[in-house]
């Protein structure tokens, strides 16, 4: 398809969702839906009557309160989306979040020309127009303020409320720098104005044009990307050579897809006397628990797992403490009829919390081996959207002598589980966590920070394969 074309192809689409949308009291509509949220979660999680992270208990009620005393500057889409966002991310917890179909219109998504990123530790100009060149900051310029506000402040103030997974961690700024000089219309944020710039050296100052985007379909794709971050998800599995004697394993999820996580876990003892196994764990936000084990015991073997002792979570029992609800129990139903069950009867009893404990699920051990069988330099290759099982897996392979990670920190994982999509409106869904868990609980409330840190772009597949093959991993 040809650039115009696209471009057709988009204002049409955005000519038929704006009819739709000027229908909508969009005022009513975050009022409405902002009690929805609220009252779904108290309903339904388990961190409305039992376990709380401080930043749950800090934020749920009040920023409730915040959120409706901003109704009043809703006034479309964009608005209404920003706000029921800015509800729910103050939560700061992977397992509360919520999700649009709709994406924020692209004639309303401005921006001053020219894209900055995380290189290095610091703050530089990665894309400038083409045609306006002499007008903006050169590649590689580095930004050092706008409108006065340093980089904390600007990142504090225009991504943290709305899409920032926790503010206390600078490592996550390599993936959410883009949206400081990103404007996607929302009424709640001052975006900057004149930003200050070392360029060769010196400081210089810029004036910037903000406009919507007339340049390349790449750039409007990535500057789409940026602002609808939370709906883009890599769904491709796939095992590659990589270089001479190595391996490349993407799993962007452990949910669903069981015949793609069979067949990779059936490889995966061929692999082991390679040089080099990676497991692409970038953008996997979790899952199934029990496929998560499965890969790694695929990999490394009962007979051997089991010798690590309790360091190793799969050789624990699991406790969790559970919501009960209506609706709880038919959504494991469809799951896990076992832990329904355990749910209904504490419903009958009248019970609001019941505790489950599941005993490690392994296959016998006849003959235990402290020998690993692993030879290859193992890499887990990890960004900050990995949390839930997929930070689970990062703990349980990190105990494994031979394993590093690298890349950018894993999100926070707190001790909530099991999270709920339900329905808000038609196109808004929330996720709420119906579960959390009580024992083993090392190193919840913290990222896992890899031992060798990517300091470039790390959605750029090609740059990261080709740093990649350099590692030299210690034994």
């Amino acid at each position: 398809m040809k650039l115009w074309q696209s471009f057709i192809s988009v204002f049409f689409l955005l000519s038929q969702l704006t009819q739709v949308n000027a229908l909508i009291d969009w005022q009513q509509a975050a009022k409405t839906d902002l009690y929805a949220i609220h009252q779904a979660i108290l309903d339904n999680s388990v961190a409305a009557i039992g376990y709380q992270t401080p930043n749950f208990k800090r934020w749920f009620e009040p920023g409730y309160q915040s959120a409706l005393q901003k109704v009043n500057l809703v006034h479309d889409y964009p608005s209404y989306r920003h706000l029921l966002q800015y509800y729910v991310n103050g939560l700061h917890t992977p397992h509360f979040f919520i999700n649009f179909e709709q994406t924020i219109p692209v004639d309303l998504i401005q921006w001053p020309g020219f894209m900055i990123g995380m290189r290095n530790g610091q703050l530089e100009v990665t894309y400038v127009e083409p045609q306006d060149q002499n007008k903006l900051p050169s590649l590689g310029a580095k930004l050092i303020e706008c409108d006065g506000k340093n980089l904390d402040a600007l990142f504090m103030s225009i991504v943290a409320p709305f899409i920032y997974p926790d503010p206390q961690y600078h490592d996550y700024w390599p993936m959410y720098a883009p949206n400081i000089l990103i404007n996607d219309d929302n009424p709640f944020v001052h975006y900057p104005h004149v930003c200050t710039f070392l360029v060769n050296g010196n400081k210089k100052q810029f004036v910037l044009n903000w406009h919507v985007v007339d340049g390349s379909l790449q750039v409007f794709n990535q500057l789409i990307y940026h602002v609808n971050k939370s709906e883009i998800k890599q769904t491709h599995f796939a095992i590659a050579q990589f270089g001479e004697r190595g391996v490349w394993i993407s799993i962007p999820t452990f949910e669903g897809n069981e015949d793609s996580l069979n067949a990779i876990a059936q490889k995966l003892p061929d692999y082991r006397n390679y040089q080099l196994i990676v497991f692409d764990m970038r953008d996997n936000g979790g899952g199934n628990g029990e496929a998560m084990a499965k890969i790694i015991t695929a990999l490394y073997g009962n007979n051997y797992l089991v010798t690590l002792g309790s360091k190793q979570a799969l050789n624990v029992p699991i406790q969790t403490q559970w919501r009960v609800s209506t609706g709880n129990i038919q959504h494991m139903q469809k799951l896990d009829k076992q832990t329904a069950d355990v749910l209904r009867v504490g419903q009958n009893s009248n019970e609001k919390l019941v505790n489950i404990t599941e005993a490690p699920n392994r296959e016998p051990v006849i003959l235990p081996s402290s020998v690993n069988p692993v030879k290859a330099k193992v890499v887990l290759l990890t960004n900050a959207n990995c949390y839930s099982a997929c930070w689970l897996f990062v703990r349980n392979m990190r105990v494994i002598p031979g394993v590093i990670q690298v890349g950018q920190l894993t999100a926070v994982m707190d001790r909530y589980s099991d999270p709920r999509m339900i329905e808000i409106r038609s196109g808004v869904t929330l996720g709420v966590a119906m579960a959390s868990f009580i024992k083993p609980t090392d190193h919840f409330g913290k990222p896992f920070v890899p031992q060798i840190i990517y300091p470039g772009d790390i959605s750029d597949t090609n740059l990261v394969r080709a740093w990649m093959i350099n590692i030299e991993k210690p034994r």
